[in-house]
């Protein structure tokens, strides 16, 4: 983890059961990563939810991307559990980052 990095990020669901098929699970996705980036001063550039797995592209100014994907990823499980009525993870595991050359896409 750098300052000032750029990642790709992307998790997918456990068994690829659809988390985010139905608009009160994606809004719930929406107010738990709005919160998450808020808390971890985080800039998303983009994001997309599918029913699966979701993706992010965000800069850390500070080296905090596992903090605050981490933490996005548990807050999320523990709320979407309680509103939705599931159990367990939502989640197959950790959330794969992969870091962008901002440069290499005329990004700054």
């Amino acid at each position: 983890e750098f300052p000032d990095a750029h990642y790709w990020i992307s998790a997918k669901t456990n068994s690829r059961f659809p988390a985010f098929s139905q608009p009160d699970h994606v809004a719930l996705f929406c107010e738990t990563l709005d919160e998450s980036v808020a808390r971890f001063g985080l800039n998303l550039f983009a994001y997309a939810v599918l029913p699966d797995t979701y993706e992010l592209f965000v800069s850390t100014p500070t080296a905090n991307l596992s903090q605050a994907v981490g933490w996005f990823q548990a807050t999320l499980t523990i709320r979407y559990n309680r509103r939705f009525g599931h159990v367990g993870h939502v989640f197959r595991g950790r959330f794969k980052a992969i870091l962008v050359s901002p440069e290499r896409y005329g990004a700054s």
